[in-house]
């Protein structure tokens, strides 16, 4: 599978809905938590050696198990618990309120359901918080706020680690 597929940062949804449709025998997987706070570390937004805290980040889980993140600073792909160790290092020190949740949604399914009008990345005087992709929005409904909701049991349950290891 090549890794020549669009990329924009701080559109990891979108990143991942292009993987999905190249490859859907693979998961699309959400990562946040009902705070909508995760510190994850190895990604291309924080410092080196620093977390980024995501409101919601979306991985592509091949179906050999492989993670898809070009956000992540370790290449790609990577196993999932290279990708694991290297994201959330402390993750046994970490408080439960900021313990990152999993949604794992088959890439056929995510791809028929995400839509995104991209209104969540601009500001309150309608600018945009960070530079846009530069073709036209995914789907015509917005359900990328049901996909982050880790209340929301659509389209997939959330798991914690354990969870997602058994799946994968």
């Amino acid at each position: 599978m090549s890794s020549a597929l669009p990329y924009t940062p701080y559109f990891c949804e979108e990143n991942a809905w292009h993987r999905c449709k190249a490859d859907e025998t693979g998961h699309a997987v959400f990562i946040s938590n009902e705070l909508r706070c995760c510190p994850m570390w190895s990604q291309r937004a924080a410092p080196e050696g620093e977390p980024v805290f995501w409101d919601y980040h979306v991985i592509f889980v091949a179906a050999d198990g492989k993670v898809w993140d070009p956000d992540h600073t370790g290449g790609m792909p990577v196993s999932l618990q290279d990708w694991l160790s290297h994201t959330f290092p402390f993750f046994e020190q970490t408080r439960p309120p900021y313990l990152p949740m999993f949604r794992p949604i088959e890439a056929h399914t995510y791809v028929e359901v995400f839509g995104s009008d991209r209104s969540h990345m601009k500001d309150e005087m309608g600018e945009w918080l960070q530079t846009p992709p530069d073709y036209p929005c995914i789907g015509s409904d917005m359900t990328l706020p049901r996909l982050w909701d880790s209340n929301d049991p659509w389209p997939s349950a959330w798991v914690d680690l354990t969870g997602l290891l058994s799946i994968f």
